[in-house]
């Protein structure tokens, strides 16, 4: 009857005072670096001028970060108590925290892929351009996530995860020989996404295959190209790893080459011909007056006297360019007719020798 429980004893102690003081001061010190932790958070998130990735950080680690605060005041309060209950839960509360942690690691790595997902489809919808389907590739980062967070929380709390992993191994094999097909495309599409040889919209082409015309869709199997016959063309992603692509959205100009055919009875206003047509291209307002541009004589066929052409306009647009290229021509029409010329076409002259013979061969 005269026994002293745990309890008694810890309220019977003369160091009672200084324990509460301590858990009281651990509580205002986890209070103070949770409002400083919310005051921060507030001013970067009306900050204008912090970075994207900063801010995908700062807002996947505010959650995980409170909850460690008062996780870690927590635990610290229960190891002081213990220290006068005497109770044997050092270990327990260690191997919780240790477990508490790796969940929070979890989760924060799950919320900044969730974070970065967000953005790009934000971004995708300002710039009215898509990549490759971002939540796809975030989608399978997160069951990563998932999957390696639970095996290191079996294995923390002392569960033998060794047979599990040898089976995982074994599955992992045969559905690899399985699905390598749809693996290979799989890293096609994240090679396109990190590359970015082309995104929806752009016109492409490969001189290797039978592939060309405007990009529909990337999806992580398939890339859907719709041809200029309107025709869908579903391609492998994994084809575009050994193939060249042209993408001809992305060039800066459009070029125009001709060979333009003089008769060789006009050879003689072909300079003047020449130099007129230069300067109607230096003065043109759709031609590229910065890039090459050639203007000369190039050979004597067999019915003409050829110049070239050659030289690049300003837009990329293909109907304006075929309007640019059409004006060209019949500008350099003009210049030929004014210079009292004529375009050559092929001809063919035939020479006779007409012999006059006498009456007696009559």
């Amino acid at each position: 009857m005269n026994k002293i429980f745990p309890f008694e004893a810890f309220l019977k102690n003369d160091s009672l005072l200084y324990v509460l003081i301590e858990v009281l001061l651990i509580i205002i010190i986890g209070f103070i670096i949770n409002k400083v932790v919310n005051k921060f958070y507030r001013k970067f998130e009306k900050s204008t001028k912090a970075e994207s990735i900063y801010k995908i950080v700062i807002f996947s680690i505010k959650i995980p970060l409170k909850i460690l605060i008062w996780v870690l005041v927590a635990s610290y309060i229960v190891v002081l108590v213990n220290k006068f209950l005497n109770f044997d839960i050092l270990h327990s509360v260690l191997l919780g925290r240790k477990i508490i942690f790796i969940f929070l690691l979890g989760l924060f790595a799950f919320k900044l892929i969730h974070e970065y997902e967000l953005y790009s489809k934000k971004m995708s919808a300002l710039t009215s351009r898509a990549n490759i389907p971002i939540g796809t590739l975030c989608r399978i980062l997160k069951i990563i996530v998932i999957i390696f967070a639970l095996l290191t929380l079996i294995e923390t709390s002392g569960i033998n995860i060794s047979g599990l992993l040898a089976f995982g191994s074994v599955s992992g094999i045969i559905l690899g020989f399985a699905s390598k097909d749809l693996l290979a495309n799989f890293f096609g599409a994240t090679l396109i996404y990190l590359d970015k040889p082309f995104e929806i919209g752009d016109w492409v082409r490969s001189p290797d295959k039978n592939i060309e015309g405007t990009v529909e869709s990337i999806s992580w199997r398939l890339t859907k190209i719709r041809t200029f016959d309107k025709r869908p063309l579903y391609v492998p992603n994994s084809i575009f790893n050994t193939i060249v692509i042209e993408n001809a959205s992305r060039m800066s100009h459009r070029r125009i080459r001709e060979i333009i055919g003089i008769r060789y009875c006009d050879i003689g206003a072909v300079t003047k011909i020449i130099d007129d047509v230069k300067s109607m291209l230096e003065k043109h307002e759709e031609i590229a007056s910065d890039q090459t541009m050639i203007v000369n004589l190039t050979q004597f066929n067999e019915s003409s006297v050829d110049f070239m052409v050659y030289t690049f306009t300003k837009t990329t647009n293909w109907i304006k360019y075929q309007e640019v290229k059409q004006d060209v021509l019949l500008k350099i029409s003009e210049i030929v007719d004014k210079n009292k010329a004529e375009m050559a076409f092929p001809t063919r002259t035939v020479h006779s020798e007409i012999v006059d013979r006498s009456p007696l061969e009559k």
